[in-house]
């Protein structure tokens, strides 16, 4: 197959240079030809020149790509230079081909402009010692899910190239959704125009109220998702908070596979869109496909849609009176009672009963 390539290329090659192979031209005549055939052909000029004197002393062998003898060679590249190089990315594979450079270079300064950063890449890409090779997750993982609807959410934050009309500008949206792990129903979904925790609240009290409460919540390590108010909920709502490893986006793959089914089914279609929609409108275009597609759309591997499976499953909803839900979500501070038993929130004194001076107190 190699050899037909560079026989086929080679043939491609004599096509621009034939007319001027054939024709008997004077010098002004040639360099005429020269120029048009290089705006025919889109090479230049040097180029043409090139083939035409490979073709006169080889033939049609000449005009063949020819095969560099020096692959894998330092031409210019000092030995030792990429010993000590090698050396550095096996002690840490996280370090980058800049950071090695100045690393050299400040060990040798004589290497100082002899070491190309494209170089090294191909020396270390040729040795398998690039980044991602090194850095390579080889942890063996097994297939995970839970039979039961509620034993667990998965939650994440999706940032696609959505853009809403709000208060009269451009602003780009984000995604928080939430999915039942056992049978891929989408829970909890909405788009705001702020990544701070209490998107990740909101969405969750609305789904805990439509939905009941699961039995232990998976999410990803990002601020939002650890904030207070997110775990001191859950530990009021009787609900295991988990979070997942630190750059394992492989352990939230349910999560990620849902935002990946929305950014090839969902996205592509706002751009048939005359006009930005507000945040409402997408909210509200959003869950149409959530429920009018997500939900009735087969999962291979369930082989049933998710509103089917969530239908079938007899487990009991753990519901939420409404009372109990605003109270967990209420932000609590520690604030000392003084001597007089008050305390001070907000620049107001409120009176505290039956708890000693310098108590530390929670305030909500």
């Amino acid at each position: 197959m190699k050899n037909r390539s560079k026989e086929a290329e080679a043939l491609q090659r004599y096509a621009m240079i034939d007319r001027i192979v054939r024709a008997h031209l004077e010098a002004g005549e040639k360099s005429a030809l020269l120029r048009e055939l290089s705006l025919e052909y889109g090479v230049s000029i040097s180029t043409l020149k090139r083939y035409l004197k490979r073709y006169i002393e080889s033939g049609q062998e000449g005009l063949q790509r020819r095969q560099r003898t020096d692959i894998g060679k330092l031409r210019r590249l000092p030995e030792q230079a990429l010993q000590r190089a090698i050396e550095l990315r096996t002690e840490l594979p996280t370090r980058s081909t800049p950071v090695i450079i100045s690393m050299l270079e400040h060990e040798r300064p004589e290497w100082k402009g002899i070491i190309k950063r494209s170089t090294l890449d191909d020396h270390f890409r040729r040795l398998k010692l690039n980044r991602r090779e090194l850095c390579k997750d080889g942890t063996p993982r097994r297939r995970f899910a839970k039979i039961r609807r509620n034993a667990l959410w998965q939650t994440d934050m999706c940032k696609p190239q959505v853009w809403v009309y709000e208060n009269g500008k451009m602003a780009k949206a984000v995604l928080v959704a939430i999915i039942d792990d056992a049978t891929r129903l989408c829970v909890g979904a909405e788009f705001f125009l702020s990544e701070e925790a209490w998107v990740v609240e909101t969405t969750l009290r609305k789904a805990i109220t439509r939905w009941g409460a699961p039995n232990a919540l998976y999410l990803d390590n990002g601020a939002q998702f650890c904030a207070k108010q997110i775990a001191g909920a859950c530990r009021k709502l009787l609900i295991q908070h988990r979070r997942a490893d630190v750059g394992d986006a492989a352990g939230k793959g349910k999560i990620e596979r849902f935002f990946r089914t929305f950014q090839e089914c969902f996205v592509p279609e706002l751009s048939a869109r005359s006009s930005p929609p507000t945040l409402a409108e997408l909210n509200r275009l959003l869950w149409a496909w959530i429920d009018h597609h997500y939900h009735q759309s087969i999962h291979r591997e369930l082989e049933s849609t998710p509103a089917k499976c969530w239908a079938e499953d007899p487990t009991p909803l753990r519901k939420i009176d409404p009372v109990t839900l605003d109270g967990a979500f209420l932000i609590g501070v520690e604030r000392l009672v003084d001597k007089t038993h008050l305390v001070s929130l907000n620049k107001r004194h409120y009176l505290v009963d039956r708890v000693k001076p310098r108590t530390k107190v929670e305030v909500r």
